[in-house]
């Protein structure tokens, strides 16, 4: 609906007697807006209760608070806007209540409500009265990049910018759009330039994203590019395809129309599987960075919730949220939610198959990018891999890998001793990159903390791979570090040992 109609669709309820009027939508979507235009038109002010603060009080206080607002809106001639309306399902007997509550108070008084939520809200559940309800759809396409030429007439934007990636990248509300250039330009400032390059564009866009996906999902700054991970040919080709996927959306589903034959699953859904330390994390990295996007790693342990329906609530919001700023959605260790559903009658295994089930509709319908990883690709649920655009299995390194694992990790600025033997530490040590990754710079500890901490010796290497074999519990023994094992105190130096002719 225009906003022309809700404006008109108000002010026929309101001669008609209604007293309340329900908005929902995504925050920016306009549902303030509204509030204040009819305050404009009725020359009135609001009073507005942030309700899911107040709502964590007892009775006696949220009623005497209540009381509070109404005499405000009498004196005031105000309106009241209840605000941020939102419960846990374990909670929501307490919340009708109070919202039975808040109406009994403000409507038999003639004052006009206005509730703001986030998700459509069933008010016959507390309320006898007429209302009627507005949910704010995010704006398409086109009103998106209305909203981004409006908008940006104000800014002074660097040739490298394109309005148009802006409005497919980021499904953005009128007000994020205006946030995210006003932040964009506060960086530039601070950089002391005159127009907003295009990565600045992006910093500001990425800064409006959500706080409640923070609440599930931890921001992980992807700093690694293809240049900086070690594949073999198989996963490179893998990779640019998705890249590339990715890159090209607009000109295939859009200019070629391919968006008529494939109206559903666009996005990209990559399962990354192989023993720990392979190199899953850091790939999901390379993908973030190679596409320009934020990472979001989904933390599960905050996903999965012992009350009922919760769960659920929470992957539809970190999807919800995601899709906004067209994120990078990383699963690690993924078997631990998206594991292999039963049909035991049970009512908790039917609980989990209902969320398996709805993580399948949820990754189906995000237009953005979805990685997920697991060490342990048979416990995964059969009816995924169906779903997956791609499954890029992760070896173990063989040792001509680890040598390049070796030399590609170790800084080119690292004061490498004469002795150093990296052939050696790759051949005999059948180590994973996150491994190598650990002894590189335990080494480089190690050096730095020894004498004069000039050089990283071989020594350091061999004591750091040491101490590796005790952290993961592996067995060793002294051949493990020949000729080398005196420097790891499991022998004597050949070049000092005494010998009798």
């Amino acid at each position: 609906m225009a906003n022309g109609s809700i404006l008109d669709a108000m002010k026929i309820a309101y001669g008609q007697g209604i007293r309340i009027v329900a908005y929902s939508g995504d925050e920016g979507s306009g549902r303030k807006f509204f509030v204040k235009h009819f305050c404009k038109e009725k020359n009135m002010k609001a009073v507005t209760i942030n309700c899911k603060k107040l709502f964590t009080y007892d009775f006696g206080y949220v009623e005497k608070a209540l009381w509070a607002a109404v005499r405000e809106c009498i004196f005031m001639n105000a309106c009241c806007v209840l605000d941020e309306l939102t419960y846990r399902e374990e909670e929501k007997e307490k919340f009708l209540g109070y919202m039975d509550l808040a109406f009994g108070k403000l409507v038999e008084r003639d004052i006009p409500v206005f509730t703001i939520s986030r998700e459509k809200l069933n008010l016959k559940e507390v309320t006898m009265e007429e209302y009627v309800d507005f949910d704010l759809p995010a704006p398409s396409n086109e009103e998106r990049q209305k909203c981004w030429e409006y908008y940006a007439k104000d800014y002074e934007l660097a040739e490298d910018c394109d309005l148009l990636e802006m409005t497919i990248k980021f499904i953005f509300t009128p007000g994020k759009v205006a946030d995210a250039l006003k932040h964009a330009r506060t960086l530039a400032t601070m950089e002391k330039l005159d127009k907003i390059p295009r990565a600045l564009l992006f910093k500001g866009c990425n800064a409006q994203m959500s706080s409640e996906l923070s609440q599930k999902a931890t921001r992980v700054e992807a700093k690694f590019g293809f240049d900086d991970i070690v594949m073999n040919a198989d996963q490179r080709e893998t990779i640019t395809h998705v890249i590339e996927q990715m890159n090209f959306k607009k000109q295939v589903y859009e200019k070629w129309n391919y968006v008529k034959k494939y109206p559903y699953g666009r996005g990209l859904t990559v399962l990354l599987f192989g023993a720990p330390g392979t190199g899953k994390s850091m790939m999901a990295q390379v993908l973030a960075h190679e596409l320009n996007l934020e990472l979001y790693r989904v933390d599960i342990s905050k996903v999965v919730d012992k009350y009922v329906g919760e769960t659920e609530k929470s992957l539809s919001m970190i999807f919800r949220e995601a899709k906004k700023c067209n994120v990078v959605l990383f699963f690690d260790e993924c078997d631990t939610i998206f594991a292999k559903r039963s049909d035991d009658g049970g009512s908790n295994q039917a609980s989990a198959n209902n969320k398996t089930a709805l993580l399948l509709q949820e990754m189906e319908a995000y237009d953005g990018v979805c990685v997920l990883a697991t060490n342990y690709k048979h416990n995964i649920d059969p009816a995924f891999f169906r779903r997956m655009k791609y499954i890029v299995e992760f070896q173990f390194p063989d040792p001509d890998t680890r040598e390049m694992l070796w030399r590609t990790t170790i800084p080119k600025t690292t004061p490498l001793n004469e002795d150093v033997d990296i052939r050696f530490l790759a051949e005999r040590f059948e180590f994973a990159g996150g491994n190598i990754k650990n002894c590189i710079l335990n080494a480089a500890f190690l050096a730095a903390a020894d004498g004069d901490g000039e050089e990283v010796c071989m020594r350091h290497y061999l004591q750091a791979i040491r101490y590796e074999f005790v952290k993961t519990g592996k067995v060793f023994t002294k051949a493990d570090f020949e000729p080398y094992a005196y420097m790891v105190g499991l022998g004597e130096n050949p070049d000092e040992m005494d010998v009798d002719f």
